[in-house]
């Protein structure tokens, strides 16, 4: 008697969902084992795009921030409303006083380089009127090797100064 095609295609299929859906689930898992341990301040991030939700990344998986996130606030309006990797985008620079003292919020962390710095003036002054700090979560290349002649860098602080 000769196997039957259909039982192969069938028992790999199985397989497959079964493989998959083990991986899914440990990272599942990990994800809100994560989110459940975060300890600290509790901060929002200014930003809801790519760079963001490296920085909400970054913040869960290094225990040394000691950051609690709650959530994003953006400019964008198609964004309101919305999750970003589970968390919500509580609202807009425009809210973000109100996004502030409803949440007891201890900091904000801006998460984009994008962001206009009249917008990051704008931040700046509603944080420090409601006793709140401001920083700005970035990543970059260093050169190490003096050959590399193509090095950018930016004075943010001399930015928000001028």
């Amino acid at each position: 008697m000769q196997p039957n095609l259909s039982f192969f295609a069938i028992y790999g299929m199985l397989l497959l969902l079964l493989i998959n859906g083990a991986r899914s689930s440990f990272r599942v898992l990990t994800y809100w084992l994560q989110r459940e341990r975060a300890v600290g301040e509790r901060v929002v991030i200014y930003g809801a795009g790519a760079a963001g939700a490296l920085a909400l990344r970054e913040i869960l998986r290094n225990a040394a921030h000691q950051a609690l996130p709650l959530g994003f606030i953006d400019d964008d309006p198609w964004k309101q409303g919305r999750l970003l990797n589970g968390y919500p985008i509580l609202g807009s620079l425009e809210t973000l006083e109100r996004v502030l003292v409803e949440h007891k919020v201890r900091g904000v962390i801006v998460g984009s380089e994008r962001i206009p710095i009249d917008s990051l003036l704008q931040a700046r002054s509603i944080c420090s009127r409601a006793g709140v700090w401001l920083m700005r979560f970035s990543v970059g290349l260093t050169a190490l090797d003096a050959s590399v002649g193509h090095t950018r860098s930016i004075d943010f602080d001399a930015q928000l100064s001028a």
